[in-house]
């Protein structure tokens, strides 16, 4: 959790809480048995970490309809958490707004090519619930959703007839510009200023990059080999420090999964 030495993290069928000065740890939700947990996020006040949980329907409802799954934002501290959504879509990558806790990002998850709208918003409250960046073609892609430091935009990455983008769009639904990609990329991430994007490769491209958005071009700029990528292999999820200096992902390039630092300076 930024600036408040703890770290949230799950592990046997909990979310725990550490405390980084005394290595103490406190079950903070228990996750219902039978469902499968996501990806965890924290904002920016470290007082809130949301995440969804899922597990398979018994009979699908449709090809885009195969799980049943819900929203928490969880108090940090131990003394509530609150159910945001429930539905039977395959809810996942649940991004809480970093600095406006009461507003969530997450993905309709499934096959690129078959479920018809992946990105979502929706208040804690559970109001709110609407698309971002509508998918206006069944051929559209979108998804790896994330937001910039400021919570003001959302930053994605998608593809359509053979092109590859990176996009951009405030979390109210305005201002959406989109940029060609010179190079592939899976996940992509927002540097701490905004000014550029970070990607971490893909089977064709494995390197972990610089995109700079030039005109409505994203210039990538490779920085390191993430090592050869086949299906299946560790996610890099590369990601910024926060005084934009370093670059943290992972990699299985020396045959373990580990975690790397590069710097951003020349």
């Amino acid at each position: 959790c930024p600036g408040a030495g703890t770290v949230v993290y799950i592990d046997n069928g909990a979310v725990w809480r550490l405390e980084m000065e005394t290595l103490e740890t406190r079950k903070i939700f228990a996750i219902p048995r039978g469902h499968a947990p996501d990806i965890l996020s924290v904002d920016d006040s470290g007082k809130y970490v949301a995440f969804g949980y899922t597990r398979p329907l018994e009979k699908p409802l449709g090809p885009d309809r195969t799980h049943h799954s819900a929203i928490v934002r969880v108090n940090t501290d131990g003394s509530g958490f609150r159910k945001v959504l429930e539905e039977d879509y395959w809810i996942s990558h649940v991004v809480i707004n970093p600095t406006d806790p009461e507003t969530i990002l997450f993905c309709h998850e499934g096959g690129w090519g078959v479920v018809a709208q992946r990105m979502w918003i929706v208040q804690v409250d559970g109001s709110g619930l609407r698309k971002i960046r509508e998918e206006e073609e069944p051929e559209v892609a979108i998804g790896h959703e994330n937001w910039a430091a400021h919570g003001a935009v959302i930053g994605y990455h998608g593809f359509y007839k053979g092109r590859h983008f990176l996009g951009r769009i405030n979390k109210d639904g305005s201002g959406q510009r989109e940029y060609t990609m010179t190079a592939p990329s899976g996940h992509t991430t927002f540097s701490p200023d905004g000014r550029l994007l970070l990607g971490d490769g893909s089977m064709e491209f494995p390197y972990v990059s610089l995109y700079h958005l030039k005109h409505d071009v994203a210039v990538a700029e490779p920085l390191c080999s993430r090592g050869a990528v086949k299906k299946g292999d560790v996610h890099a999820h590369a990601g910024f420090s926060p005084d934009g200096k370093y670059i943290v992902f992972a990699s299985a390039r020396e045959g373990r999964a580990n975690v790397y630092l590069v710097s951003t300076e020349k």
